[in-house]
Parts: structure tokens; C-alpha cells; sequence
């Protein structure tokens, strides 16, 4: 039996709501293939691949979408929130602080997290964010009667979106390493013409997928289910 928090109880229900049908979403993403959006079709694989990261030994792992304006980042990113609830209130603001992000990291626990406009993120954040991430706990902290308290936990995937490619701000720390290097995964958006040629396309996107979501990713997760640990982690291994 798993009993939550009344405040983590509040604001599950809040942002892993449903909308719309799950038949009207299902048929939306025809539009990925007839339209030919390879880097929104990677999202959302990358989104319904996040609830096993567990199974493959890691704690987390960094996508970073980057690309000139008005290429479609941010849509991948509501689209991969609209498999699991409410997109609009999953995704993340760019101004945050830490404290903020490691209790949303520990709410979201196995299912993605997505950060907008992530290009302020300074060079010695980002170096420090991939390590956080990959980490899969919050910092250690004491309760007043300084005892351990129990730390948040994770094991989920965070994609951003940016301008500015985080390779080239860890290039540009003489403190870089290979090791940082290694805990993102940058894919380059390229201009589209559903998005080059007006704002129709994609407005038609971001009001579909805004009210349309919640229903793909819980179906998911309980074929998962079925299919148990041990017949993922196998398939897992022969992929690799």
C-alpha cells in the first residue's frame, strides 16, 4: 500500500489530471509522421522510455533540446508532459530554485520532467545540474533534533530546451570534464516548416496537446506493469 501527503495528494491530483480523449490523441500524433517532425517523435519516445530509467542502473539523465527560436522545442516538451497529465503545470519554469527543483524531482519521482528555456542557465549551472540530476537524491539534510531526515528520491529523465547548446557552455569551463560530458544527451532542433511558415501550425499543436493529455502514459506504465522487471530488464539488455 503507498499513502502519500495531503499536500503531495493535492498536487498529484492537480497536475496528473486528464483531459479530452485518449482516442483524440492517439490520432493526433498522425501529424508527427505526415508532417516529418523527427525531433518531436524522439521527445516523445524519450518521455514514454523515462519510467524504466530505473531498470537500466541509472538515476537520471539530461536531454537537451537546442535550437534557434521557434523551431518547436517547447511543444516537444508539452507533448511529452501530455502522455502523463496536464502539460502546462508538469512543465517547468527556467527560474527556479535549487530547493525547487529537488522537491520536484523527488514528487515526480520515475516520470519526466521538462525545464523551459533553459539558455540563462549559467555555464557553472549547468555543469552542476547534470551532476544533480544524475545523482537521484536530494542533499542530506538534519531535522532540528539533528537527526537524518529522509531524503527525496529519483530515477527520471529531465529534458530542457534552449538556444544556446549546453556542450558549448560545458566547452567553455577550463573545469569541464568528460564525465559531465557524459551525463547529457544534446539533440539539435532544426527549423521546421510547420513552424517557419506562421504561428497557425504550432498553435494548433500547443491547443491540442493542451487540451488533450493524461491518458497515454498511465496505459503505458501498466503494460509495463504486465510485462514485469525482469522481461524489461531483458529487453533492455539485448537492445544494448
Amino acid at each position: 500500500n503507498i499513502t502519500l501527503s495531503s499536500g503531495s495528494q493535492r498536487l498529484g491530483g492537480e497536475l496528473y489530471g486528464t483531459a479530452g480523449t485518449e482516442q483524440g490523441w492517439i490520432d493526433f500524433t498522425s501529424v508527427l509522421q505526415a508532417a516529418n517532425m523527427p525531433a518531436q517523435m524522439f521527445a516523445l519516445g524519450f518521455s514514454l522510455a523515462t519510467p524504466m530509467i530505473e531498470l537500466t542502473g541509472l538515476n537520471g539523465l539530461t536531454l537537451s533540446l537546442s535550437g534557434q527560436t521557434g523551431t518547436g522545442k517547447s511543444l516537444a516538451q508539452l507533448w511529452q508532459q501530455s502522455l502523463w497529465g496536464d502539460p502546462q503545470k508538469l512543465h517547468f519554469a527556467a527560474k527556479f530554485t535549487m530547493n525547487s527543483l529537488y522537491n520536484r524531482l523527488g514528487f515526480y519521482c520515475n516520470l519526466p520532467m521538462t525545464i523551459d528555456e533553459a539558455t540563462v542557465v549559467t555555464d557553472k549551472e549547468v555543469g552542476d545540474f547534470l551532476y544533480m540530476v544524475t545523482q537521484g537524491r536530494d542533499k542530506t539534510r538534519l531535522s532540528r533534533s539533528a537527526e537524518e531526515r529522509e531524503t527525496k528520491r529519483w530515477a527520471t529523465s529531465v529534458t530542457i530546451s534552449t538556444n544556446i547548446p549546453w556542450a558549448t557552455k560545458l566547452a567553455a569551463m577550463s573545469s569541464a570534464t568528460d564525465a559531465q560530458m557524459m551525463r547529457l544527451l544534446e539533440v539539435t532542433v532544426d527549423p521546421h516548416p510547420v513552424f517557419a511558415d506562421g504561428t497557425t501550425g504550432g498553435r494548433k499543436i500547443f491547443q491540442f496537446v493542451t487540451g488533450n493529455y493524461g491518458w497515454v502514459g498511465p496505459r503505458f506504465v501498466k503494460h509495463l506493469l504486465a510485462l514485469g522487471p525482469v522481461a524489461i530488464k531483458a529487453m533492455i539488455d539485448e537492445a544494448m
